[in-house]
């Protein structure tokens, strides 16, 4: 369209100049120059100096306007444009949204068929762009809470295949010994120790359902808290108290430095018990090759830390980030042995967070560091 109109306009200008030279040369008149100046044939007199003539077109008024016709014209050419570059952009235009609203589209049916990892990439700055990233914004929320379902739902298999396991073992030897028990050729010395044994199976298969149940009543958060005023300093040393014929047993040797004479936690008393005996039950056990068992308090600002250190075997880097899982073991083939469920340090983190307390471990040549923090009652 805009070629058409460029060509009819330049025919038009061609065709108007050659107009304009016919006209020019029917206007031609005579001029005389006549002592410096030029004087049309008419006005000459007797004194004047004739010489040749020059002729010079003659266009009027209307040469210093532009014509009617090209008025027109141009105002036709630049409608012409306009429109053309008009059509043009809103072409370009609606393409661009096109495609951006496809590849809307594309997102929204991935999101729907399970790809909660789809974005949509932001290209402009408009409504699109908008939709775009509230899009990108509900399919991040949306895959945070299926990877939560999907952890919660593999942690609750683990969980069942855990109990399952631990809970078999101990029940199949129940189970064999009383077999054993009830043949009518044993003699009465072998079925006293079948009973025995049988008996410590029973026993170690009650430890394991009582902390499992602790396990899962204190790790959902929900049990109530009978909160008072207990002195750590004292309830530490009460604690100590009750282990010291398994430090004595185990040839271990305490040693207690205290930085703080007192400071009171606001604390359940027989949870916050039940976690420090978990945690000193676990340094006397692996603790035992070290022969040194201390036990440091401090306190820095508002809170009470309270550094259990052991000098048995070094945990191992790639066991400390799961230390305090449920039925995680470092040593797996001394739990039998010393009782163990795999639970106690579980327990022990649930509880002291309960409290709105902290509770870390570090393990190197230099001793294994149970730290824990809990804040000073005002």
């Amino acid at each position: 369209m805009t070629a058409f109109s460029a060509a009819f306009y330049g025919i038009y200008v061609i065709v108007q100049k050659e107009s304009e030279n016919s006209a020019a040369q029917n206007n031609m008149k005579s001029y005389y120059f006549s002592e410096g100046q030029i004087k049309p044939e008419a006005a000459l007199n007797n004194t004047d100096i004739m010489m040749e003539p020059v002729k010079i077109p003659f266009f009027g008024d209307s040469r210093l306007m532009i014509r009617k016709g090209t008025t027109v014209m141009l105002g036709i050419l630049l409608l012409c444009g306009a429109v053309f570059f008009f059509l043009l952009y809103f072409l370009l235009l609606t393409r661009r949204l096109g495609d951006y609203l496809v590849e809307i589209s594309a997102g929204i049916r991935n999101l729907a068929t399970g790809e909660f990892g789809t974005r949509i990439p932001l290209r402009q700055s408009n409504e699109l762009t908008q939709i775009a990233d509230n899009f990108n914004t509900m399919a991040e929320e949306l895959e945070c809470i299926v990877q939560e379902e999907r952890r919660a739902e593999n942690e609750k298999i683990e969980l069942i295949t855990s109990i399952a396991h631990d809970l078999r073992t101990p029940l199949t030897s129940v189970i064999g010994y009383l077999e054993l028990v009830s043949r009518e050729d044993l003699d009465a010395a072998t079925r006293e120790h079948y009973v025995s044994v049988a008996f410590r199976k029973a026993k170690r298969l009650q430890r394991l359902t009582d902390d499992l149940f602790n396990y899962v009543k204190f790790g959902s958060g929900q049990i109530p808290l009978e909160l008072s005023r207990i002195d750590i300093v004292k309830m530490t040393d009460q604690l100590l108290e009750e282990f010291y014929p398994n430090i004595q047993e185990t040839g271990l040797e305490l040693s207690v430095k205290k930085g703080v004479e007192h400071a009171e936690v606001q604390a359940d008393g027989m949870l916050l018990a039940r976690a420090f005996a978990n945690l000193f039950g676990n340094a006397i056990k692996y603790g035992r090759d070290g022969k040194v068992l201390r036990v440091i308090l401090e306190q820095e600002d508002k809170n009470i830390k309270i550094r259990i250190i052991n000098f048995g075997e070094v945990i191992p880097n790639k066991d400390i980030a799961n230390i305090f899982e449920r039925f995680y073991r470092v040593d797996a083939a001394r739990t039998e042995e010393q009782g163990g469920t795999g639970l106690g340090l579980a327990i022990a983190k649930n509880i002291i967070e309960l409290h709105r307390g902290t509770i870390c471990v570090k393990s190197d040549f230099d001793g294994t560091e149970f730290t824990v923090e809990l804040p000073v009652a005002e």
